[in-house]
């Protein structure tokens, strides 16, 4: 009977000792998974030609150490290059539900245009059941700049006096690699009043003019500053201002109104006629004046516009 008991017991703890090591072996032999949990880049927007920091992360997430763990970064078509380093990196081992952090420096390539890019991360790695590889892809965001330059912010009248109406013209062009919206120009300052002046959108590469009608309020002085403003947003809202000073240094010389070139007509004997030859020469002096501006402000427009050709 005890022999029994013997045998019995002793067939049992073979059967018990089987099923342990079968899920021990099992426990040993799962299939390490090494990934990418999370990545981030230490720049708002990347641009055509920005260097940037790509950071990532890996997490081993079976239950097992991996150990001689290489990972390389690639883009297609060389989109995105290593900087100062070959796109590699190894990492001894990683125990199992534990992470490492790896950072590389990539240089976007100038031609690439506006849209989202593969970047290619492909781990090999080790356990004591094998070799394995993973590969993850994540996408990089490429915009376009947008960027508008004020040129040749001009005053149309030379002799300004205080209260006085000017006319300041000038060009705002579109530098940038996309479209900017909502432009507008603004011209304001200590010795003038605001006068704005609503252009739209500008295509790549394209101009448009500037034409400001203000008026002086206060004297020149050289604590007295006046600028002309284009402000501008690109195709996701974001907003811009471009400045530019106005006169010399953003000073505009305003002088006191001038009353020296009043005739006095004294009282008198008058000649009949005299009265009409006063008003023809006033009246040719005046269309001279007149004249003598449009002719000058067709040339300036001339000459912005031969600069943008």
């Amino acid at each position: 009977m005890k022999k029994r008991l013997l045998i019995f017991l002793f067939s049992v703890m073979i059967i018990l000792s089987c099923v342990l090591c079968k899920e021990i072996k099992e426990v040993n032999a799962d299939t390490p998974r090494l990934m990418v949990s999370d990545y981030s880049i230490d720049k708002e927007k990347i641009y055509p030609g920005d260097t940037f920091n790509l950071t990532f992360t890996l997490k081993n997430t079976a239950l097992n150490r991996v150990s001689n763990i290489k990972c390389k970064i690639s883009s297609d078509n060389a989109q995105f290059l290593p900087v100062n380093s070959p796109g590699t990196a190894y990492i001894d081992e990683i125990y199992g539900e534990e992470e490492e952090t790896l950072s590389f420096t990539l240089k976007a390539d100038k031609g690439l245009k506006e849209n989202a890019y593969k970047i290619t991360i492909k781990t090999e790695y080790e356990n004591w059941n094998g070799s394995y590889e993973n590969v993850d892809e994540i996408y990089i965001p490429v915009s376009y700049e947008a960027r508008a330059k004020i040129y040749g912010a001009y005053i149309i009248e030379e002799d300004i006096r205080l209260g006085d109406n000017i006319e300041i013209v000038a060009n705002v062009n579109n530098i940038g690699n996309s479209e900017i919206y909502n432009v507008e120009a603004i011209c304001k300052g200590e010795n003038i009043t605001e006068s704005n002046q609503y252009i739209g959108t500008i295509e790549v590469g394209k101009s448009a003019n500037i034409d400001l009608i203000t008026k002086t309020i206060a004297l020149g002085r050289g604590d007295r500053i006046n600028k002309l403003y284009v402000n501008y947003e690109d195709k996701d809202g974001n907003k811009y201002t471009e400045e530019y000073r106005l006169g010399v240094s953003g000073v505009i010389n305003v002088m006191e109104q001038d009353y020296s070139d009043i005739i006095t007509v004294k009282e008198g004997p008058k000649k009949k006629g005299n009265g009409i030859w006063i008003g023809i020469i006033i009246g040719v002096l005046v269309l001279i004046v007149i004249g003598s501006l449009l002719v000058r402000r067709i040339n300036y427009r001339r000459r912005i516009s031969k600069e943008f050709e």
